[in-house]
Parts: structure tokens; C-alpha cells; sequence
């Protein structure tokens, strides 16, 4: 005859931690399901500024109400879809690569223009390019 009482125990105890593991998934999901709500309704709520995000390879995942005003582009044609670089004017992003790449002795291309500074740790920017509107041109701030 073999005890297992141990075995048992060790059982009950796991079973405890894994209910205590899953509230806790379950309290933190909603909390940021509350913060993504909270979050979204700002963004929509916020017409005065342009606010653009993208993921790290340049796609576009947040445009908010500004950015459709500002640049008469909606959410949908954009968000997943394209990068910033769509709303610059190519020579002027060509003329910036140039001189990013001329300053540091290495190929800046592509997105990298527009995050160049913020990956090495720089507060500077590609401030002061041309944001191309649908039917016309605004400076970027």
C-alpha cells in the first residue's frame, strides 16, 4: 500500500495556484479592455492635433480624428495599410534620407527617415518636412 496523501496535496495546491493565475488574467484582460475603451475615446475625441502611430516596421495603426482633418484621409484607407511616407512630398523625404545618410555614413531609407533620430535615442525629427493633403499641402508640425 502506497500513501499519497502528498501527491494529493501537491495537486489541490497546483489546481488553487492555476484558478488564482486565471482570475488574475481575467481582472487584467478587462482592465485593459477598460483602457483600450478609454484610450479609443480620446483619440476620437481629439480634433485639434494630428496623431499618427505605427508599428516598427512603419504601418500605420493609429490615426485619429486630427490626422483625417489635417490630411483629408480617413482611418480606413490608411490604418494597416500604408506608411507616413504617403503623406510627404517623395523629393523632399529623397533630400532628408540623403542628408541622414550623408550624417551618419550609413543608408537611411524608407521609414527609417521618419524614426531615424527616435532609434538612435535623439529627441530631433524629421520636423519640417511638407505633409501632403489629398487636395493640398500643410507644413507638419
Amino acid at each position: 500500500m502506497r500513501d499519497i496523501s502528498q501527491q494529493k496535496e501537491n495537486e489541490q495546491r497546483i489546481q488553487e495556484l492555476n484558478q488564482n493565475l486565471e482570475q488574475q488574467v481575467r481582472e487584467r484582460t478587462a482592465e485593459l479592455a477598460g483602457l483600450n475603451t478609454l484610450l479609443s475615446t480620446v483619440m476620437s475625441a481629439t480634433y485639434e492635433f494630428t496623431i499618427i502611430a505605427t508599428d516598427l516596421t512603419g504601418i500605420i495603426r493609429l490615426f485619429n480624428k486630427g490626422a483625417e482633418r489635417m490630411l483629408g484621409y480617413s482611418e480606413e484607407e490608411v490604418v494597416g495599410k500604408v506608411t507616413p511616407v504617403i503623406i510627404h512630398v517623395p523629393e523632399e523625404v529623397e533630400r532628408y534620407s540623403q542628408q541622414l545618410s550623408a550624417e551618419t555614413h550609413t543608408s537611411v531609407r524608407g521609414f527609417d527617415v521618419f524614426v531615424h533620430h527616435a532609434r538612435q535615442g535623439s529627441q530631433s525629427s524629421a520636423n519640417g518636412l511638407t505633409c501632403v493633403k489629398m487636395a493640398a499641402v500643410s507644413r507638419c508640425a
